[in-house]
C-alpha cells in the first residue's frame, strides 16, 4: 500500500539525523554524514564547483566546468571569467544560495588558481566560504 510521507526541512541546528555526506570520502563508515543545513549546501557547492558538465550520470549539465581554465593563463580575464561562471551558474543551480564575494589568490609560479567563494543560505541566514584550488 503506497502512503505519502511528508517533506521534511530540518531546522540548521536538529542533529538529530544526518542529512546528507561530505567530501573526502574517507569516513570511519565510508561516508562522513552531515548533519545541518550549512554542511549539505557547502557540501553540495564544493561537490558542483569540482565537477563538470557532462561527467554526472544522467545529469549532462551539472558541474561549474572551472577545468576549462585550467590550460589558459592566470590573468584578469581569466579571475573574470571564472567568477561570471560560478555567478550565474549558483543563481540557478542553488537558488537559496547567494554570492556575495569570489575572490583570488593565484600562484602564477604553479599555474594554481585559489579562489574564495563567500556565499549566504538565503533561508537560514547563515554565511559561509568555500576554498577551491585548481591545478
Amino acid at each position: 500500500m503506497a502512503r505519502i510521507v511528508n517533506n521534511v526541512f530540518p531546522s540548521p541546528g536538529s542533529g538529530s539525523a544526518a542529512l546528507g555526506f561530505s567530501f573526502p570520502l574517507s569516513g570511519n563508515a565510508v561516508f562522513n554524514p552531515t548533519f545541518t543545513t550549512q554542511e549539505v549546501i557547502r557540501t553540495n557547492l564544493i561537490n558542483w564547483l569540482l565537477t563538470n558538465k557532462g561527467e554526472r550520470v544522467m545529469r549532462p549539465n551539472f558541474g561549474a566546468n572551472l577545468r576549462d581554465f585550467i590550460g589558459e593563463g592566470i590573468n584578469e580575464g581569466t579571475n573574470v571569467g571564472i567568477e561570471d561562471r560560478i555567478r550565474d551558474n549558483i543563481s540557478s543551480n542553488f537558488p537559496s544560495v547567494e554570492v556575495k564575494n569570489v575572490s583570488f589568490s593565484n600562484e602564477q609560479d604553479r599555474n594554481t588558481i585559489n579562489l574564495f567563494i563567500t556565499y549566504l543560505i538565503r533561508n537560514i541566514g547563515i554565511e559561509d566560504q568555500i576554498n577551491i584550488e585548481l591545478q
